[in-house]
């Protein structure tokens, strides 16, 4: 069964969470930003990230929101 997620409110300003040598390539890593888990993930050797909320629908725990 799929279930819905509340919409949140999505950070909209940029924090810093580690400098970008600090995520392997191809690897990612979790935050904590503002009382929120964050997973950050680097793709490739670029210098670009992608992060999302941490969030397990199944354990429902962790973040809801989505951070870009």
């Amino acid at each position: 069964m799929i279930q819905a997620l509340p919409i949140r409110e999505t950070i909209t300003q940029w924090v810093d969470i580690c400098p970008l040598a600090a995520i392997a390539p191809n690897t990612g890593v979790c935050a904590l930003v503002e009382g929120k888990q964050v997973a950050i993930f680097r793709v490739g050797s670029e210098t670009d990230v992608f992060a999302l909320g941490n969030y397990d629908p199944f354990s429902k725990t962790g973040s809801t929101e989505l951070v870009m």
